[in-house]
Order: C-alpha cells, then structure tokens, then sequence
C-alpha cells in the first residue's frame, strides 16, 4: 500500500517536481503573490510569473513563450474566469495545427471553486468542465496530472477545489 496524502499536497509536489525543469514557468495572478495557487506553488516562485487579472494576456504571453521553447503552466485559478480567455484559447491555441505552428507545450490549470471554508459566490465556483471537453479539438482536457504530463502539446487540467483536502493515493 502506497504513502496516503491530501490532494492538495499532491498538487503541490508535482508543481514542485515540474519546478525543477528550467524551461517550466507557471504564469498567471497569485502565481508568485498572494495564495499562490491556493498554496500549491509555495517554493515555486523562482519559476512564477506574476500576471495582471488579464486572462486573454495571460494565455496570449504563454503561447508566444512557447513557441521559443518554454514550458508553460497557465494558472487560471477559477474555470469561470477561462471564458474572458477564449479568444485565445479557442480562436488560436485550440487550432494551433490548422494555423501551422507546431504543438505548443502548455498546461492550463484552472479549478472549479469549492463552497468552504467560505462559499465564494456564483462567479467562482461555476463547473465547465463538460463544456471545454466538448469544444476543445487540439487541447486535451483532463482531471489527471499523470494524464496531462505524458501528452504532448496543449493540456487543460480540471482540478476541484472541495478535493483538496481529501485523501489521494498517486498511481
């Protein structure tokens, strides 16, 4: 029997793992201040880039790094906010194939807010996670890190807020 954890330090151990690459950089809003991605990146700040609440930038500013090579993870800390990104994520990295450009290495993390210790309000804690498997063609939409870290090209990772503290057994 394997070594029982939270999920949330789960997540905090692969984003720690993924740290250690030089060519990983986690982009976005309480990336590198503030919660810090709900405290999962704490220790990462070295590889976080500090964005404005500016979700369509964001994504916009991944792809072009990109392109030159990086690996990018998109912290987009509520699904509700993914919708003020969807040009870039619909129009443009979702096509990534049919523009020409070749599969970009990006992982978009976003989490369905959870309803404790406080309920945050409509706006943040909408699930939208049947919608983006459907209308995603390139972007491969997940719930499974080990998932998300073997394919190649674009990822977006569904994480549960309420999951957080419940016990997770790696695979």
């Amino acid at each position: 029997m394997g070594n029982i954890l939270k999920y949330k330090d789960y997540l905090h151990n692969t984003m720690l793992r993924l740290a250690k690459d030089y060519r990983v950089r986690f982009l976005g809003y309480n990336t590198r201040y503030g919660h810090k991605f709900n405290g999962t990146l704490e220790g990462c700040e070295g590889s976080c880039l500090e964005m404005p609440v500016a979700e369509n930038l964001i994504l916009g500013v991944a792809m072009g790094m990109a392109l030159e090579g990086y690996r990018l993870i998109v912290c987009i800390e509520r699904m509700d906010f993914l919708w003020a990104c969807a040009d870039a994520l619909i129009n443009h990295l979702d096509k990534t194939i049919e523009l020409g450009w070749p599969a970009l290495d990006i992982i978009i993390r976003t989490c369905v807010g959870g309803i404790s210790p406080l309920d945050p309000g409509c706006q943040h804690k909408g699930d939208y996670y049947d919608v983006f498997k459907g209308l995603m063609k390139e972007v491969f939409v997940t719930t499974s890190w080990s998932k998300a870290l073997k394919h190649k090209g674009a990822v977006m990772v569904v994480e549960w807020r309420n999951d957080y503290e419940k016990d997770y057994t790696p695979r």
